[in-house]
Parts: C-alpha cells; structure tokens; sequence
C-alpha cells in the first residue's frame, strides 16, 4: 500500500515538473536608450523583480534582452518594468514558446 502512495505521488510529481516547464517561453527585446554599462545592469535587475521571470540578460552592445519568462508575463508587464528602470524604449521583438 505504501508503494502505491509513493509511486503516486512520483507519478504526480514528474506531471507537474512536465506542466510547469511547458508553460515558459523566451522572449527577446530590443532597448534604446542605454548610455553607458551600467544601464543593462539596472535593466536586468527592474526585469528580474517581474513576478514570473526566470532569467534576464542584457547586453549594452546589442542593445538587446533575453528573457526567459513563464505565461503568466505579459509582453507589457516586461516593456514597463524596462520603463520604469530609466529613460529607456523596450519591445519585444521575438518569442519562443519552450516546450
């Protein structure tokens, strides 16, 4: 009987790890307005408080982000946080459901 629980409760586990990676996508976003290095910096950091977001990148000399999010990010949830770190424009430019 015990064995049964546990095998259950395996089973349970490995459906939810399943759902919660298909639910994430990358997105990419293109930023102008950075002056100087350390603007990718305050970016990453605004973009990273986001409730959701998983990973942030920003490189000043692309003047791009790459983010990895879950569903529950909107595309204008991430271009205010991007807003409100400084004079910065942001869009997005590219997503990638992960399955």
């Amino acid at each position: 009987m015990v064995r049964r629980w546990i095998g259950l409760v395996v089973v349970l586990l490995l459906v939810i790890a399943v759902h919660v990676e298909a639910a994430q996508r990358n997105v990419v976003m293109e930023i102008e307005g950075m002056s100087c290095y350390g603007c990718p910096v305050t970016i990453e950091k605004a973009l990273k408080k986001v409730k959701g977001v998983i990973e942030a990148e920003v490189s000043f000399e692309k003047k791009k982000a790459w983010l990895t999010v879950d569903d529950s990010v909107t595309d204008k949830m991430l271009i205010d946080a991007v807003q409100k770190a400084g004079p910065y424009k942001a869009k997005v430019i590219e997503e990638i459901r992960k399955k």
